[in-house]
């Protein structure tokens, strides 16, 4: 069988809903790894709750899926990453899955897949993981716990967990997705997404110390995929370095980066224009820094984060008169897109939209005579932060 692709809806349970995906549920496979061999591929089915096995690749490429989810069927895992442990027969020993929801890792028999499952216990949202070249230590980021678990492979379990937030006491959310060991593997650069900076930790070499992080680099915007070349990292930045120097551009042409559509071009198709293809992520080629140009970067990144060289300032003096504060996002979307045709906000502040922007309306209805909610909202018009979609990826927002 020869094909560009594996159909791997096999992998799926009947769908709970008729007519939905071919009547297959849905699989999302998302990390995928070779055995040592190359004869079997490993698939972590995010949606799926279960790690795929494909044999037999250049042949029959015969599926077997092997189910992760604990006994509570209404708790997802949503297994991730995927590491497989070489075998002294060039074969696979066991294979890792990193599970978001269960804050651990699955250990699989692939040559037993119906045997119980051995779970490691790491940290919250188990994310990207790499070995070791021995193959002795496997380490997993950890990206809602700000961490990384180092895991002894020989008696699977966590030997270490090393804390890459920007300081001690900087509040959670730098949300580490990837990290990558240097050449001479004393070296581990992790890469903090939200905080755009790459960790550097400098790696326990005996049993009695502990790993340090050493410093900090700076990056472009969500930096989500790193690797070491020789002496240089390369970034992945997922959302480049701002809508600014992005080669995507809004317009109402009815083209890219707006969706597909039919009725182009008598109807220009001006709903289409979704932020989330407004930005284009990049590559950052970045020589590894010596220490005394890592002081200087560590400081740089704190700057960035606000951590230091921020003038502290105070409203008002006495007790806060602020009850609440409701902070309205539209999902998806631009401010002149949404409120690009409200003139002024509540408290006759003059609003700075376009409203050849504006696609919905939701101007005219915010501010509508009946006591719209935008009629006594603050406008945050020139509040810049960087788009998100739906699901997993919503940022913090940072005042």
């Amino acid at each position: 069988m020869e094909a560009p692709f594996i159909d791997v809806n096999g992998f799926a349970l009947q769908a709970p809903t008729p007519r939905y995906n071919g009547d297959f549920a849905p699989v999302f496979p998302t990390g995928l790894t070779l055995s040592p061999d190359g004869e079997t591929l490993f698939v972590a089915n995010n949606l799926g709750d279960s790690m795929g096995i494909i044999r037999n690749l250049r042949s029959t490429r015969e599926l077997v899926r092997v189910d992760l989810r604990r006994d509570n069927p209404l708790q997802p895992i949503y297994p991730y990453g995927v590491a497989a442990l070489p075998a002294s027969d060039g074969k696979t020993a066991k294979v890792y899955v990193s599970c978001w929801n269960d804050a651990a890792l699955a250990v699989i028999d692939p040559n037993n897949p119906g045997k119980p499952i051995n779970r490691i216990t790491v940290d919250r949202h188990p994310t990207a993981m790499v070995f070791n070249t021995a193959k002795s230590r496997l380490y997993v980021v950890n990206s809602n716990a700000d961490s990384v678990s180092v895991i002894d492979t020989t008696a699977d379990k966590e030997i270490e967990r090393i804390n890459v937030r920007l300081a001690e006491k900087a509040q959670l959310g730098s949300s580490p997705e990837s990290l990558a060991l240097s050449t001479d593997e004393k070296t581990l650069f992790v890469a903090n997404a939200h905080s755009n900076a790459i960790a550097v930790v400098a790696l326990a070499q005996s049993g009695g110390e502990k790993s340090k992080l050493t410093g900090l680099i700076p990056t472009g915007q969500y930096p989500a995929a790193i690797a070491v070349v020789g002496q240089s990292l390369i970034v992945g930045n997922g959302k480049g370095t701002g809508v600014e120097n992005s080669s995507m551009v809004v317009n109402n042409s009815g083209r890219a980066p707006n969706a597909p559509n039919d009725r182009f071009p008598a109807v220009r198709g001006q709903g289409g224009q979704y932020s989330g293809s407004l930005i284009s992520g990049n590559l950052s080629l970045i020589e590894i820094p010596s220490e005394r140009q890592l002081y200087g970067f560590t400081q740089q990144v704190l700057r960035n984060n606000g951590l230091i060289g921020e003038v502290k300032t105070r409203l008002f003096a006495g007790t806060n008169p602020i009850k609440h504060v409701i902070y309205v996002i539209k999902e998806n979307r631009t401010y002149d897109q949404v409120f690009g045709d409200v003139g002024q906000a509540g408290d006759g502040t003059k609003a700075d939209g376009d409203p050849s922007l504006a696609i919905f309306g939701y101007g005219e209805a915010a501010r509508s005579p009946k006591g719209g909610w935008g009629s006594f909202f603050v406008i945050g018009s020139q509040r810049r932060r960087p788009q998100l979609v739906h699901g997993c990826l919503f940022d913090r927002l940072r005042g």
